[in-house]
C-alpha cells in the first residue's frame, strides 16, 4: 500500500438518459480497465484452489465490484460501480496507480455531471483533475477541458455549505488553487472570483478603481456600515447591530419591486444596491462588517428559504475580454498517455523514498502487455521484444517434447514464491479447456521452466514497509513471471509471438 491512503468521492448529482448512461458506463469501465483495476476470485477444480484476476465488467444487479490494482499488486478495499444509478463508491485508494485510476473515474463524473459538482479528495476539492482529464482525452479520444470548473461560485458554495457546521472560518478562496491550475486563474476573472476573494480578504479600498465591480462592492460596504451603525435608542451596540442585520437579511427575501420601494432611511440605500448586486454580496459584506462567518450565515439564510435572483448587474468588462475568457476556458487539455499518467506519484511518496534511500517502482509499457493491441497504446521495448522472441523459440522446442505439468498447482507455487503474481481467469479457463492441446501444454511447461529458473533468486520482503515502498516489485525475477502470464492472457500478443 502507499504511504498515504487518500479517499476520493464525487460531490454532486449525475442524471443521464438511458443512451447517455450506456455511453458513460462504457467509458467509465474503460478507465477502470486501463487503470489496472480488477477483481480477485477463487478458482477451484477438485482439491486445487488458486486466486485469479477478473477484468472489470458489469455483473449482477448492474454492479461492477473491484478490489485489486494490477500495477500496484495491492488492494485498498472494494471499488463498486452501480451502472444503473451512476454511482461509484471507493474507500482509500493509496497515492499511485489506484489513486490515479479512481481520480480519472470521478473526473468523468465531473464531465457528465452538474455544474456545481466536483471530485473531493480527503474532504478538499481535488486538485489533480486536470491531469486525469489529460489521460481521459488520450484514452477516450476526447478534447475535454476545464470549462466545467469555471463555475467557481456554484462549486465552492456547494462544497462549503456541506461542511457547515464544522467549518469555523471563511475558506472559500483557498480552494481556488485546487479547483483550477494557477495558469487558468486569469481566465476565471469576473464577479465569482472577486466575491470569493472579498469573502476571504475583504475589500482593499486603496486599490479600488472607479466604475468597477470592486468599486460597487466598496460603495455597498459603506452603505451597510452606515446602516449597521445607525443608533437605536435604549439598545446596546450588539443588539442594535443584530436588529439592523436582520433587516438587511430581510431584503434578500424580497423581489425587485419590493426592494425598489423600501423607504426606511439608510436601509433604502442598501436596498438600492441589491438591485444591481447578487444577494450573496449583501450577505458576505454584512458578515465581514460584523466579524461573522459568511458561510455559516449563508447556510442559515439558504436553509430558511431562497434569496432573490432578479438583480440587473452592470457589464463590468468589454465583450472582447469576455469572449477571450470564454475561449480560453473551453480550450482542451493536451492528452497524456496511460503509462505517463499512471506512473505519476504524489510528492509525499517521493520524499518518503528519498528519505529511506529506496527506489520507486516505475511503470513502463512492458508492464502493460495485457493491454497490447497492436496500436500505439502499448509500445513494447526492444529488450522485451527480444525476450519474447527467445521464449517463443523455447516454446517451439517444447512443442516437440512430451509435456505433462499440472497448471493449478504450478500457479499456486508461483503466487506463494513471488507474492501476488496472479493468473487471469480467462487464461486459466482457456488453458484448462485446451489441456490436451500440445501448444498449451508446451506453454505450461515453459511457465514451469521460468519458475524454476527464477525462484531461487527471490528474497521475500522482511516487512510490510518493503512491499509498501515497492522495492519488492522491482525484482526482475518477479517481473518476468508476471509479464509471461500477461502474454498468455493476451490472445493477440500470444498469437504474434507464440502462434496460438
Amino acid at each position: 500500500m502507499g504511504i498515504f491512503n487518500y479517499e476520493l468521492f464525487y460531490n454532486g448529482e449525475i442524471k443521464l438518459d438511458p443512451d447517455t448512461r450506456e455511453k458513460f458506463t462504457e467509458e467509465l469501465m474503460k478507465i477502470l480497465h486501463y487503470g489496472g483495476m480488477m477483481r480477485r476470485e477463487k478458482f477451484k477444480i477438485g482439491k486445487n484452489a488458486i486466486t485469479v484476476l477478473c477484468l472489470p465488467k458489469i455483473g449482477k444487479n448492474n454492479i461492477a465490484m473491484l478490489d485489486y490494482n494490477y500495477f500496484e499488486d495491492t488492494s485498498y478495499g472494494d471499488v463498486v460501480f452501480d451502472s444503473l444509478a451512476c454511482r461509484l463508491e471507493s474507500g482509500g485508494v493509496g497515492e499511485e496507480c489506484t489513486y490515479r485510476c479512481i481520480l480519472a473515474a470521478y473526473a468523468l463524473f465531473e464531465l457528465y455531471g452538474d455544474d456545481a459538482s466536483c471530485v473531493i479528495e480527503d474532504f478538499m476539492i481535488a486538485n489533480n483533475v486536470h491531469l486525469a482529464i489529460a489521460w481521459i482525452n488520450h484514452l477516450l479520444k476526447k478534447d475535454y477541458g476545464l470549462e466545467h470548473r469555471f463555475h467557481l461560485w456554484d462549486i465552492i458554495e456547494k462544497y462549503c455549505l456541506k461542511r457547515i457546521p464544522s467549518m469555523q472560518h471563511d475558506s472559500g478562496y483557498q480552494f481556488l488553487k485546487n479547483l483550477l491550475p494557477s495558469k487558468c486563474l486569469e481566465y476565471a476573472g469576473g464577479t465569482d472570483l472577486t466575491d470569493l476573494c472579498a469573502i476571504k480578504y475583504g475589500i482593499d479600498e486603496q486599490s479600488v478603481i472607479p466604475d468597477t465591480y470592486p468599486a460597487d462592492l466598496l460603495e455597498c460596504t459603506k452603505r451597510i456600515q452606515l446602516y449597521l451603525n445607525q443608533p437605536i435608542k435604549g439598545r446596546s451596540i450588539e443588539m442594535k447591530q443584530m436588529i439592523r442585520k436582520e433587516k438587511i437579511i430581510s431584503l434578500l427575501r424580497m423581489d425587485y419591486s419590493q426592494r425598489e420601494q423600501v423607504k426606511e432611511p439608510l436601509l433604502k440605500d442598501v436596498a438600492q444596491m441589491t438591485l444591481i448586486l447578487p444577494a450573496r454580496v449583501i450577505a458576505y459584506l454584512t458578515s465581514n462588517l460584523m466579524n461573522e462567518s459568511f458561510w455559516i450565515n449563508w447556510a442559515s439564510i439558504k436553509w430558511e428559504g431562497d434569496v432573490y435572483h432578479d438583480e440587473v448587474m452592470k457589464k463590468y468588462v468589454s465583450e472582447e475580454i469576455e469572449a477571450y475568457r470564454i475561449q480560453k476556458r473551453k480550450e482542451p487539455i493536451m492528452p497524456q498517455g496511460t503509462t505517463e499518467y499512471l506512473k505519476q506519484v504524489e510528492q509525499t511518496k517521493k520524499l518518503f523514498l528519498m528519505f529511506r534511500n529506496k527506489q520507486r517502482y516505475e511503470l513502463t509499457d512492458d508492464d502493460r502487455l495485457l493491454w497490447w493491441d497492436g496500436s500505439d497504446e502499448v509500445v513494447i521495448s526492444k529488450d522485451t521484444q527480444e525476450w519474447l522472441t527467445t521464449l517463443a523459440k523455447r516454446h517451439g522446442c517444447l512443442m516437440q517434447q512430451e509435456c505433462h505439468v499440472e497448471l493449478l498447482p504450478l500457479l499456486k507455487d508461483i503466487n506463494t514464491t513471488f507474492f501476488h503474481v496472479y493468473p487471469f481467469k480467462t487464461m486459466v479457463e482457456e488453458f484448462m479447456r485446451n489441456s490436451n492441446d500440445q501448444r498449451y501444454k508446451a506453454a505450461i511447461k515453459l511457465l514451469e521452466l521460468l519458475y524454476e529458473e527464477n525462484k531461487n533468486d527471490v528474497v521475500l520482503p522482511d516487512s510490510n514497509s518493503e512491499i509498501q515502498s515497492h522495492v519488492f516489485l522491482l525484482m526482475p525475477e518477479r517481473v518476468r513471471m508476471k509479464r509471461y502470464l500477461s502474454v498468455m492472457a493476451n490472445k493477440e500478443l500470444r498469437q504474434k509471438y507464440f502462434c496460438f
